[in-house]
C-alpha cells in the first residue's frame, strides 16, 4: 500500500513539473512565434510590477500606518505648498456600462520642513497656513516610522 501511494505521490509532483514545462517550453521553444515571446515578456514584466508594487504599499503601509506621535521639535518651515480645489474625471466600468465619474478635490495647504535631516510635510487649515510664512519656527509633534526610523508628522501649532 506504501509503494502505490509512492507511487501516486511521484506522479502529482511529475504532473506539475510537466505543466511548467508545458507552459515555458511552449513560450521558448525554437518553434514559438516573435509575437509569443514579446507577450510571455510582457506579462512577465507586468507581473513583475505589480509585485513590487504590491511590497512597495506594503512596506508603506505597515511603516506609516497608525504610528504615534511621541516626540516634539521646533522646526523652521522650509516651503509652503498650495493646491486649488479642482476635480478629476473617470470612466470606470460598472457591469457592462461604463460610468464617468467626478471626483472633488477641495483646496490643500501643505508647510514643509525638516526634522532629524529628513524633509517631511503635513497639511494644515487654510487659517494657520496664512499666519506663517517660510522661515517661521513652528512647533511640530512627530512619531518614527517602524520600518525606516524616519520621522512622520502628526501635529503642528505655532511655537511659543
Amino acid at each position: 500500500m506504501r509503494a502505490y501511494k509512492d507511487i501516486i505521490l511521484t506522479a502529482r509532483c511529475n504532473k506539475e513539473e510537466l505543466v511548467f514545462r508545458d507552459l515555458f517550453g511552449d513560450i521558448f521553444s525554437p518553434y514559438s512565434s516573435l509575437t509569443d515571446r514579446l507577450l510571455a515578456t510582457l506579462i512577465l514584466l507586468i507581473t513583475l510590477f505589480a509585485v513590487a508594487l504590491a511590497i512597495w504599499l506594503g512596506f508603506t503601509l505597515i511603516d506609516h500606518v497608525g504610528v504615534k506621535a511621541t516626540n516634539t521639535a521646533s522646526v523652521s518651515i522650509v516651503q509652503k505648498k498650495f493646491i486649488p480645489e479642482h476635480t478629476t474625471h473617470e470612466i470606470m466600468p460598472a457591469g457592462n456600462v461604463m460610468v464617468p465619474t467626478t471626483t472633488y478635490h477641495p483646496d490643500q495647504y501643505t508647510l514643509w520642513f525638516d526634522i532629524e535631516g529628513y524633509s517631511t510635510c503635513i497639511n494644515v487649515t487654510r487659517d494657520f497656513f496664512d499666519a506663517v510664512t517660510v522661515g517661521d519656527k513652528v512647533a511640530v509633534l512627530y512619531g518614527h516610522g517602524r520600518l525606516t526610523g524616519s520621522p512622520i508628522a502628526r501635529t503642528v501649532s505655532p511655537n511659543k
